[in-house]
This record gives structure tokens, sequence and C-alpha cells, in this order.
């Protein structure tokens, strides 16, 4: 939806202006379209990895996280450390760590968005 919504907002007077001019939809696709979306797409990509970091409901409700610890998430991890083996710190570390994991994630995904002067 974010990147559907990014098309339906791009300048239909510069698609329309390369399209007069004789470029191949190709062409239009690379130098407008890809560049104009580019600062939508890496948010995009860093909403959906925040959000598999996440990932709880689904698995805890079809698998458990096993077989074994087949399918354990992050959010399976604490989930089990804090409230069966009722180890607080181990919760306390691995929330940590997703926080630095998830901000250094992001950092490097906001990056190129400087060039773009969104940032």
């Amino acid at each position: 939806m974010i990147l559907l919504t990014g098309l339906a907002g791009l300048p239909s007077n510069q698609l329309k202006a390369a399209a007069v001019l004789g470029a191949s939809k190709w062409r239009i696709f690379w130098r407008l379209i890809l560049p104009l979306m580019m600062p939508i797409i890496l948010v995009s990509i860093i909403i959906r990895g925040i959000e598999i970091f996440k990932i709880f409901d689904a698995v805890y409700i079809l698998t458990r996280g096993g077989p074994g610890d087949a399918t354990e998430t992050i959010s399976i991890f604490m989930y089990n450390a804090g409230f069966v083996y009722v180890r607080i710190a181990y919760i306390a570390v691995a929330a940590f760590l997703v926080l630095l994991i998830v901000m250094a994630f992001s950092r490097l995904m906001l990056r190129p968005l400087r060039k773009y002067g969104s940032l």
C-alpha cells in the first residue's frame, strides 16, 4: 500500500514530458520512477524490517516455536525466557540487543535518504 501510494503521488507532468520526448518505458522507469520512489521504497523496507522482529502471534499460534526451536523467533525466545523460565535478565538483554539491531538497521537504511535530501 505504501508503494502504491508513492506511485500515485509521482509527478505526472515529468512522466508525460519524458514520454513526449521519446523515452522508452524502460528508460522512464529507470531514470524517473525508480529515483523518485527510492525514499518510499527505503522507508517501506525499514517498516517491514522492524515488523520482522515483532512477529509473535502467528508463530506462537501455529507452532509455539517448535518443533524443537526451528521456528523460534526473538519474540518467542523472550516470551519463553520471561514467562516460562522466569529469567528476567535474559529478557532485558534480548530486548536491548533487538533495540540495537533495529537501530543499526534503520540507520543503515536511512543513510541513502540523505542523498535525496529527505533527511
